[in-house]
């Protein structure tokens, strides 16, 4: 996928889970690319919504940690450099 593409990234992952509902690794992308679009309210809803709790644990995780570095950069002055990046 090039950068930007989120919407695109998002109907990827959303394709593999129609082929395996239990590939947590298209949990975490779609939740990855909604923080990216700036949805962080609808990232956090999403990582809750799964059926299952491997995956729901997994992206709870990862929109927190992503969050903590979103955190981060804007203390550091670098949040800016870090969104025009993707």
């Amino acid at each position: 996928m090039k950068m930007g593409r989120f919407e695109d990234s998002i109907a990827k992952y959303e394709q593999a889970l129609a082929v395996d509902p239990n590939f947590v690794a298209s949990y975490v992308g779609i939740s990855n690319n909604r923080m990216f679009m700036g949805e962080m309210d609808e990232t956090r809803a999403y990582s809750q919504s799964g059926n299952n709790e491997a995956a729901r644990a997994t992206c709870e995780q990862v929109v927190d940690f992503n969050q903590l570095n979103v955190n981060l950069a804007y203390i550091r002055g670098q949040a800016r450099e870090m969104l025009e990046s993707l």
